[in-house]
């Protein structure tokens, strides 16, 4: 993300155990102020409704009061109109409110989206599409999957630099950070030992660092 420059989204695809919660973390750790992790195996189900319900819990966690009354007027407008209301009075007057509440905010921030491949919702792709391409630059997002991420934005927004993708390829351990976990385990392996088992994992860090315990 750093070499990328990392412009306003970040899609980071790999498999499980490649790493990617670590390496996100570490890079949030130097670049921002705040980052808000929305973990997607918290939701109950993958309703566009409980997703827009739980994003707002994950933000007033990292910012409280950022969000007002927001919530009530959401969970009042769910139960007062049809789900065809509901779905477009999200994009009329919720994103705008929402954008204009964070604006307030004046420390960086990152949006982070954690395991959108349990997601199969056409609804919640278009949500944060909207919601990415009503924002400001200088609010960034990042999405992590252990697929490929097909959102019809894709190529648009690669083309406009917008996107930027770190795929499973930039996960791998390479030949001297497989010699440094190796050193910093205190594991019992020579340098051809350890470059030889690296190989073999094809550099898969999980795998790589249960193989040294």
């Amino acid at each position: 993300m750093v070499r990328s420059g990392f412009p306003q989204v970040a899609f980071c695809e790999a498999g499980g155990g490649y790493g990617k919660s670590m390496a996100v973390a570490e890079f949030l750790h130097t670049q921002v102020d705040y980052a808000i992790w929305y973990p997607l195996e918290q939701l109950r189900d993958i309703s566009l409704f409980s997703f827009v319900e739980n994003l707002l819990c994950a933000i007033e966690v990292v910012l409280p009061g950022v969000t007002g009354q927001l919530g009530n007027h959401f969970h009042e407008l769910q139960r007062s109109v049809s789900a065809a209301e509901f779905e477009a009075s999200l994009y009329k007057w919720f994103l705008p409110t929402l954008q204009q509440q964070l604006a307030q905010v004046e420390q960086r921030w990152i949006f982070v989206l954690e395991n959108y491949h349990r997601i199969d919702n056409p609804q919640i792709e278009t949500f944060m599409t909207e919601w990415i391409a009503q924002s400001s630059p200088q609010f960034r997002f990042i999405v992590t999957s252990r697929t490929s991420l097909q959102w019809q934005c894709r190529a648009d927004w690669l083309a406009c630099n917008r996107l930027t993708v770190i795929p499973q390829a930039c996960f791998h351990l390479s030949a001297e950070e497989a010699l440094l976990v190796v050193h910093q385990m205190h594991a019992s392996l020579s340098v051809e030992d350890t470059l030889s088992l690296n190989d073999a994992l094809h550099g898969w860090p999980f795998l790589f660092l249960l193989a040294c315990q």
